[in-house]
């Protein structure tokens, strides 16, 4: 066998990402800023296995096997060292130099996972509506399965949110200038920080401190899970249930004194669910939201954007989706809105017009670039790779869709909506409208005037 380079072995461990490898061969899915799988070399049905991206490394808590993404290959498919780098480089489009500059290696043949099988495509079923009754699952909560323990340990934190002052949380939307009277308002919850302690206990008392920090609901300290946000509190944003209705199944945390880490790390939100027990839907995806037939329907960045606007415009109901990140609303719950129009609504900067259109990413030995796949951002990414071409710099490139295909895939006619960027994300312009500097006197106008709407029915 012709020896690989070693610069250019260099140069592949330098570009990986182990989580590219390890989901070719494993379906994984992402806790927290890990991502987790069944084992493959032990047999298990609950996952135990972890990738973290951060340490580029894997670890399995069952078997104790770990790694980095090329012990991984060769524990995988049973290979040595050089026949491992010589897969990877075939997973991630990458060019090996070798020694003998005449050698031409056969493609190697890697064991990729199997095809999922073709999901069922959900649809909204109206006639399955209905409301829990919350104290008999109480009651019954130690024979339920965890999936629904979580749900009830969910909706007794909601429950606790409502009743504490609320004053807090209004005086961070009237800084923030957003829609005081909007109906939503009083469906969201705070929490004090000051009130951690008590919600701990009382979620121990009545769930168990064992069913807590395996949900990840308390740390291992029995803190609650935010106890590192250390001033004021946070505004609760609940995630229901399509069909019953009164049953919480994830939430949007929002400090309103964030920690300065926060801020420099732009963490505005922070998500508590468990998308390995169930698929929770976005803020604002409720069977209201999916039944109603007389709206025009919005898909917005986060909580707070879905507070900015009036609840009605041109005659019609005015709904909002926040969602939370550019992969926070899955095709599954897409699927729900088959036949209807959404209207994407997302911020006009780079990373809204990636999370609308898709995302090229061109990985070279120097860097790592990614470009929207909008007519602008297609033709960056061309006269970039025109640029490492010229330079005889080899890269490969991967691409991921948008929200724009993703709706096309689920049979949902995306509205792609833009407007300049200088007026910024939603808040933003409600608080120029309420200023009486813009161009235009409210939302209303803004919405009118300012934003071109294209509708599509296929993309490029």
């Amino acid at each position: 066998m012709a020896r690989i380079d070693n610069n250019s072995i260099q140069a592949l461990k330098d570009s990986i990402n182990i989580t590219d490898v390890v989901d070719f061969y494993l379906e994984l899915n992402r806790k927290g800023a890990n991502y987790k799988a069944c084992c493959p070399f032990h047999g298990e049905k609950t996952p135990s296995f972890v990738v973290s991206p951060t340490k580029q490394i894997y670890n399995c808590f069952g078997c104790g096997a770990k790694g980095d993404a090329i012990s991984f290959v060769m524990e995988y498919e049973k290979i040595n060292y050089i026949e491992a780098i010589e897969k990877i480089a075939a997973i991630v489009n990458f060019q090996l130099d070798y020694k003998d500059k005449n050698y031409r290696p056969k493609k190697p043949v890697v064991l990729a996972k199997p095809k999922k099988m073709e999901k069922k495509v959900a649809s909204f079923k109206p006639h399955l509506k209905k409301d829990v009754d919350l104290k008999e699952a109480y009651r019954s909560y130690k024979t339920l399965p965890l999936k629904k323990r979580m749900m009830l340990i969910y909706s007794f934190i909601y429950k606790f949110s409502l009743e504490q002052d609320q004053s807090e949380k209004i005086e961070y939307f009237a800084k923030r200038e957003i829609n005081l009277n909007h109906s939503s308002i009083d469906k969201l919850g705070f929490i004090p920080v000051k009130k951690f302690e008590e919600l701990a206990q009382k979620l121990i008392k009545w769930f168990g401190k064992e069913t807590l920090l395996e949900l990840d609901v308390l740390n291992e300290s029995l803190k609650f899970k935010l106890s590192y946000v250390k001033k004021s509190g946070v505004i609760v944003f609940p995630s229901f249930h399509i069909y019953q209705t009164n049953i919480v199944t994830s939430f949007m945390f929002r400090p309103t004194q964030p920690e300065k880490w926060m801020v420099e790390s732009h963490m505005k939100e922070i998500q508590m669910s468990n998308n390995d027990l169930y698929l929770s839907a976005p803020f604002g995806l409720t069977y209201d939201f999916i039944a109603n037939t007389n709206a025009i329907k919005c898909l917005v960045e986060g909580g707070l954007d879905t507070l900015c606007s009036d609840e009605t415009f041109n005659g019609k109901d005015f709904l909002f989706i926040g969602s939370p990140g550019a992969n926070g609303f899955k095709e599954e719950h897409l699927s729900l809105l088959r036949g209807q129009t959404l209207r994407i609504m997302l911020d006009p900067d780079n990373a809204g017009r990636m999370a609308t259109y898709g995302s090229c990413t061109i990985r070279s030995e120097e860097e790592t670039k990614r470009f929207a796949k909008d007519k602008k951002g297609l033709q960056e990414a061309d006269s970039y790779k025109k640029d490492l071409d010229a330079k005889n710099i080899k890269y490969y490139e991967t691409h991921s869709d948008g929200y724009a295909q993703k709706c096309l895939n689920a049979g949902v006619i995306p509205e792609l909506c833009s407007w300049d960027p200088k007026y910024g994300d939603l808040n933003d312009v409600r608080k120029l409208a309420l200023s009486g500097k813009a161009p235009f006197k409210d939302m209303q106008e803004f919405f009118t005037k300012f934003v071109s709407v294209i509708k599509k029915k296929k993309l490029p």
